[in-house]
């Protein structure tokens, strides 16, 4: 299986994350897809810092795509994300399966016609509780083996707040009213969610012991126990949404290859 991960961070948030000897977005879900699928090509795109790419990334060259989160200080909305836009658009217009998380849901949100913007209820950082599934989540095949309520790693100021026409909510919390959701109409094969499965709650933990408080931010809501749930704690629980996708991916490459 071919993946290429697109990495949401700026030149500039990279480049202090390598100083400071921090894991980039990329590499945490990198990780992850190789729980599930250990024979995975992984490449990385990164549309704020062209340079870093060795050579031409072309969407024929990949089986699906993965989106990741993002630290930079402005929203999807906003003329600063246009070149992650500009990249990520071919990708979803290429019909082929598309994961995403935080930035990465956001992102698209804004692509398809919704809109995304400061959450009224505050950041959500650490662990986001009480994620539950809708009845549309309960019958996805990305949320299968999974409880209908659960916990995952978290961190974001921004969410969706209004969902493209033919979305479909698969998970929701008091805090953040759209957790998950599901755009897989029109040729679009789009899967995303708000929290952070990919990523461990310890890194999570790092960075906030290590942050500079931005002035502005309506609200937080911070929860880091000293014993996460067990479903956080377990590499392969955390991360079974990120496989369940894979299987889909491996799905749809059957039925690629079935039709040539």
């Amino acid at each position: 299986m071919r993946i290429l991960i697109v990495e949401g961070n700026s030149a500039e948030i990279l480049a202090n994350d390598e100083r400071n000897g921090r894991k980039p977005a990329w590499k945490s879900y990198a990780e992850s897809l190789l729980i599930h699928e250990s024979k995975a090509e992984i490449s990385i795109g990164y549309p704020y810092d062209r340079a870093r790419e060795k050579q031409p990334l072309a969407i024929e060259n990949f089986d699906c795509f993965v989106l990741t989160g993002s630290a930079v200080d402005w929203g999807a909305e906003q003329p600063q994300a246009r070149p992650f836009l500009d990249y990520i658009e071919p990708l979803i217009d290429s019909g082929k399966p598309v994961l995403g998380s935080c930035w990465g849901m956001q992102t698209v949100s804004v692509l398809l016609g919704g809109w995304s913007g400061p959450n009224p209820n505050g950041s959500e950082i650490g662990l986001s509780r009480n994620i539950r599934l809708t009845q549309a989540g309960k019958e996805h095949p990305l949320f299968s083996g999974m409880p209908s309520t659960f916990a995952s790693p978290t961190w974001h100021r921004d969410i969706v707040t209004r969902l493209p026409e033919g979305a479909v909510v698969l998970a929701e919390s008091e805090i953040t009213p759209i957790q998950s959701y599901a755009y897989q109409t029109n040729g679009v094969d789009y899967l995303g969610y708000q929290f952070h499965p990919e990523c461990e709650l310890a890194d999570f933990k790092t960075g906030f012991d290590a942050r500079t408080p931005k002035p502005g931010t309506i609200g937080e809501n911070i929860d880091f126990p000293k014993e996460p749930p067990a479903e956080v704690a377990d590499p392969f629980e955390r991360t079974r949404s990120i496989g369940n996708w894979l299987g889909h991916v491996r799905l749809r490459i059957k039925a690629a290859a079935s039709a040539a």
